[in-house]
């Protein structure tokens, strides 16, 4: 495996899952004398001397980030010359479903027509961590908030580290191709 240029492992976060994922994913594609960066996207301002960009966002209400549609716009140009991975974090793949793939591809789908470009390899998708009460609706933006005032959810942690480290394997050779 040729070895020149880094990974950037890439996110959208208003909590803590996706980060998780992120470093999950980054740790599993460093095998192999890989370098990886992992970092969120409000804090990518250049994409030269990467090789490969890895994309993760979380998904609440059928909406992803908005610093990832900021990212990928802005960065358009360079993902549509380099090899893109994507992720998403989001509690409908608690439950890994025929409908719950579909539903949450296509929420995914509306990237990929405003930006046709951006050719993903491989897409991961992956559950997410639920907060309880207060403290997760504080991290939503004030228009979720409010939508999610009365949603009722049990706390715990739905994403399952193996399977984000198992995907991140299995599309480092598509990552990383000549």
């Amino acid at each position: 495996m040729e070895t020149g240029g880094k990974i950037l492992v890439t996110y959208g976060a208003w909590g803590g899952s996706t980060g998780n994922v992120a470093e999950a994913v980054g740790e599993a594609l460093g095998a192999d004398d890989v370098s990886v960066d992992i970092r969120p996207a409000d804090d990518v301002r250049d994409l030269s001397g990467y090789r490969a960009i890895v994309i993760g966002t979380p998904l609440q209400a059928g909406h992803l980030h908005q610093g990832v549609y900021e990212f990928v716009e802005q960065h358009r140009a360079a993902l549509d010359d380099i090899p893109v991975a994507f992720f998403a974090v989001c509690l409908a793949m608690k439950a890994d479903t025929p409908d719950n793939r579909r539903e949450v591809e296509g929420v995914l789908a509306d990237i990929w027509e405003k930006y046709p470009e951006v050719k993903p390899v491989d897409i991961g998708l992956f559950g997410g961590t639920v907060r309880p009460g207060e403290v997760a609706r504080q991290r939503l933006p004030f228009a979720r908030r409010v939508r999610h005032r009365n949603v009722k959810v049990q706390p715990g942690r739905l994403s399952d580290w193996d399977d984000a480290a198992s995907w991140a394997a299995r599309v480092r050779d598509k990552l990383t191709e000549v």
